[in-house]
């Protein structure tokens, strides 16, 4: 493993942000990534934004409310 601190903004991009994509988007942000995710349903995105998620998986909307800041989501 590399000795040295990498100190580069890492991005992650999900597409679709139901089952599969909320846990997968909440564990990059945990990882220290900043992430867009990406969802056709505009619905579902403004729960995201509001509520931080509905998947009962722990940690997911804990993290999602922590990573907040990083955290763009989007229709388009």
């Amino acid at each position: 493993m590399n000795s040295q601190m990498n100190t580069e903004i890492q991005t992650g991009g999900i597409i679709g942000l139901g089952y599969v994509g909320q846990p997968t988007a909440a564990a990059f942000l945990q990882c220290g990534y900043d992430v867009i995710g990406i969802e056709s349903n505009s619905s579902l995105v403004e729960q995201l934004q509001n509520n931080g998620g509905f998947v009962h998986e722990p940690g997911v909307v804990e993290q999602f409310k922590l990573g907040k800041s990083r955290l763009t989501i989007s229709t388009d």
